[in-house]
């Protein structure tokens, strides 16, 4: 099911990033490939790949894609459900043509993705981009941003 929610969304968003809100699952289940959000000290703002063990109440047993243990295998850890949210949609054809000064973004940067605003698109195709929660600045390339995808049960929205 997700599958085909997910390439229904990479449709929508395909055909016309004005459209509104994207196709997007209800809730997270057992199996599902999601981003967690981060609350660690200096990883506040950030989203990391995983993917869902199982759910029980309010929480989900992850097991991280990215992040590897001394041992070198990927930890599983128990994190709230309020936390994850499905892998967004891709990014539609026109968004970088419609981008405005001030506008939230995520970058992809330390094996994640990181939130981000945009202060300005270079005359050499570049952008310049800030994480207001850290006041670092960023000189980045197109392939290294994405929306600020909204997730809320049934619907992906861009956040401005």
């Amino acid at each position: 099911i997700f599958s085909a929610v997910v390439a229904a969304a990479a449709a929508d968003a395909d055909a016309d990033a004005d459209a509104g809100p994207l196709l997007a699952p209800d809730r997270v289940v057992s199996g599902m490939e999601v981003e967690y959000a981060s609350e660690g000290d200096g990883e506040r703002g950030s989203h990391y790949a995983g993917t869902v063990l199982r759910v029980a109440g309010a929480h989900a047993t992850l097991r991280h894609a990215v992040i590897v243990d001394d041992a070198g295998t990927h930890p599983e850890e128990r994190v709230p459900l309020k936390l994850l949210r499905p892998v967004p949609p891709v990014t539609p054809a026109n968004f970088f043509a419609k981008l405005k000064k001030g506008q939230r973004l995520e970058l992809a940067y330390l094996d994640g993705y990181w939130d981000v605003v945009l202060k300005r698109v270079l005359s050499d195709g570049k952008y310049r981009v800030e994480a207001p929660l850290y006041g670092a600045v960023h000189t980045v390339a197109r392939e290294q941003l994405r929306p600020c995808w909204q997730w809320a049960p049934g619907m992906w929205t861009i956040g401005e």
